[in-house]
């Protein structure tokens, strides 16, 4: 806090105890965190301390297995256990903790989907990786699509599918991200991914849109002059050459780019 600090990260693997100290400290100093949710905290736990915003859904499919123990890659190794009743319940308990989602869920379709790895490194935006980085990730997922099976992976991503819809539903708020630069994730492109990817999920392209627009400004308290177009906000716009409401995925045809009134 003293260093300027104004959100504490929480990452895998923090003890329950540590855990709780921290979270009672930094609600002292009125410091927000968010990010992973331990297994040893949990989802209950971490709703109760009321993150600021969960990453990955990280937790949630924990939270629909009995005695969850021991999970691997958000939950691909539990999901046949996954009780799907219970979803309605974290989703009111979320909304209660006043709790953000950023799913990052084109992270974990890029992970455990079907696709060729070899094909994936031929996307355009795969040009501004470093060549033995792609080589990297390209053994990552052959990797991941060797440890799980087909169906495990394919029913944790329908399962997520299912979580996103339901918390947005529910009245959870979401900001965009997409885990930028993790594995096949590049900077700028990957938002444009994510954004199909919770379309998928159920998201109108609006709704969708709105995750990386109006709700930033929002959740950062700044929605009087970030997030929108409107007169005496900040000239921070997109022009796009077809409507992305009609076609998500038109959101990537960007005729130009405005920066703070500069135009690009």
């Amino acid at each position: 806090q003293k260093a300027g600090y104004d959100l504490l990260k929480i990452h895998p693997g923090v003890p329950r105890d540590a855990f709780d100290a921290m979270a009672a400290k930094a609600d002292e100093l009125k410091i927000p965190f968010a990010g992973h949710v331990p297994e040893a905290v949990g989802l209950m736990r971490a709703l109760e301390a009321k993150y600021r915003s969960i990453d990955h859904l990280d937790g949630y499919v924990e939270a629909l297995v009995p005695n969850a123990s021991g999970s691997q890659t958000f939950g691909v190794n539990l999901v046949a256990q996954a009780d799907e009743s219970r979803i309605p319940a974290l989703v009111k308990a979320t909304r209660a903790a006043g709790t953000w989602q950023v799913p990052t869920e084109i992270l974990l379709v890029n992970w455990l989907n079907d696709e060729d790895p070899q094909a994936m490194a031929k996307w355009p935006e795969m040009r501004h990786v470093e060549p033995g980085i792609l080589t990297k990730w390209i053994a990552q997922k052959q990797g991941f699509v060797a440890k799980y099976p087909q169906a495990d992976r394919q029913k944790l991503l329908a399962l997520r599918r299912k979580l996103i819809k339901a918390l947005h539903d529910g009245g959870v708020p979401f900001a965009l991200g997409s885990d930028a630069p993790q594995t096949w994730n590049v900077p700028g492109f990957s938002a444009h991914r994510e954004l199909g990817a919770i379309v998928a999920a159920g998201l109108t392209p609006y709704e969708a849109l709105k995750t990386g627009t109006a709700n930033v400004g929002v959740y950062f308290g700044t929605q009087s002059t970030v997030g929108t177009v409107a007169a005496g906000e900040r000239a921070d716009l997109i022009l796009l050459e077809a409507n992305p409401l009609a076609n998500i995925a038109n959101s990537s045809r960007i005729a130009g780019v405005m920066v703070n009134g500069r135009w690009l």
